[in-house]
């Protein structure tokens, strides 16, 4: 960070503020510098090292043996910031004037099943440890991607704020801010979402879906009040308000990741020609897609926020310290819920049938609908 702060004159301060910010998360299961396939012998897991490691295999009546499949993770989020605050004191008034920007880079991968799950129920021998023995798994999952996550995001915000000192006894904050987030893109527009018109998965920045997969949401005002009142020399009465919005987080957007065709995820059975074995328990040619499950956003999806406020009064008893009774409260709103756009009606027949769109499986919608409540009563009592 780079902070230049400059006075002016004794009552006017500029503050100038450069940052630059990166965190990193890298997961890896226990085996990961294990080249399983050359352990073995085999070529049906993963040549990219990032994904080296054992599959799970999951044996009747055993606890599960091998790596965890929800793993590696590798994310690189970046951050630039420029940010300027002008402070003025004219009389009872101390003025600020500021902007902030904020670009932000996500850079990750997450590839989930990429080493599959191998499976040993007893369908075939009767018992799951003598299938193993035997080398026929009952049936086998494996996913096939081709989704990095590159997000790009910006943030604005300006503000306007004045503390005034109406008299000795009153002081009010009175203030504005606006806040601009950018629905996050992908510069290639490798996600996909669901395309509620047409009921079918469309590539974002195509056939009407936005490159993000919502719409940006540019109504983000923030009035924040506040107030300080002695009415005697031992007593003080402080409140304030305000509106605070969320910045957003990239988690929610990057589930459009993994939808096909970036995504997909593969079982694979034995048929009535032949078994599963051990040589190749994923054998893509004859494995089965089954109905794909999607992760969608509501392109209408509003910037959450809440609203806080509180009431204390402080009372100063002297020798015996000093009481202070306060009320608090926050109220959020267009918090982040999900839902299941394709669960089937009750009914009778088969489930798939019901289903709005039988030709998936779970479409996991995510939408700004939820809201939160707090409400709190605060006692304290400070004796030095």
């Amino acid at each position: 960070m780079i902070h230049n702060l400059h006075s002016f004159s004794a009552n006017a301060i500029n503050s100038l503020i450069l940052g630059f910010n990166r965190a990193t998360r890298n997961i890896y299961p226990q085996n990961y510098q294990t080249d399983v396939n050359k352990l073995w012998g085999v070529d049906y897991l993963p040549t990219n090292p990032r994904d080296f490691g054992y599959p799970a295999i999951n044996v009747a009546g055993f606890s599960q043996v091998g790596d965890v499949t929800q793993i590696p993770i590798q994310r690189a989020a970046t951050t630039y910031q420029i940010g300027d605050t002008f402070s003025l004191v004219r009389g009872a008034h101390g003025i600020k004037i500021g902007a902030e920007m904020r670009r932000i880079q996500q850079n990750g991968i997450l590839d989930l099943l990429s080493r599959g799950s191998i499976s040993f129920s007893g369908a075939i021998s009767g018992s799951g440890i003598s299938d193993l023995l035997l080398g026929f798994p009952t049936f086998s999952v494996q996913s096939q991607s081709n989704n990095p996550q590159t997000q790009r995001t910006s943030s604005t915000g300006v503000f306007v704020q004045d503390d005034w000192k109406v008299s000795r006894r009153l002081t009010l904050n009175l203030g504005l801010r606006y806040e601009y987030n950018s629905p996050p893109v992908d510069p290639s527009n490798r996600m996909s979402a669901f395309n509620l018109a047409t009921g079918t998965i469309t590539q974002v920045g195509t056939n009407g879906v936005s490159r993000s997969g919502v719409y940006p949401d540019r109504n983000n005002f923030a009035p924040r009040v506040g107030f300080a009142y002695a009415p005697t020399t031992n007593t003080v009465i402080r409140g304030g308000y305000g509106i605070y919005y969320d910045a957003g987080m990239l988690t929610v957007n990057s589930a459009m990741y993994f939808n096909p065709p970036y995504f997909n995820i593969y079982v694979f059975f034995p048929t009535q020609t032949s078994l599963l074995s051990l040589s190749n328990p994923f054998p893509l040619k004859s494995g089965y897609l089954p109905p794909a499950s999607l992760s969608t956003l509501d392109p209408n999806m509003v910037t959450s926020y809440i609203q806080s406020w509180n009431l204390n009064l402080q009372h100063d008893l002297g020798t015996i310290g000093t009481f202070s009774l306060a009320y608090a409260g926050s109220k959020g709103t267009h918090l982040i819920r999900s839902l299941d756009l394709n669960q089937p009606a009750p009914g009778p027949g088969p489930v798939a049938s019901r289903a709005p769109y039988p030709q998936y499986s779970n479409i996991f919608f995510a939408e700004s609908g939820a809201d939160s409540e707090y409400q709190s009563l605060q006692f304290s009592f400070n004796r030095r």
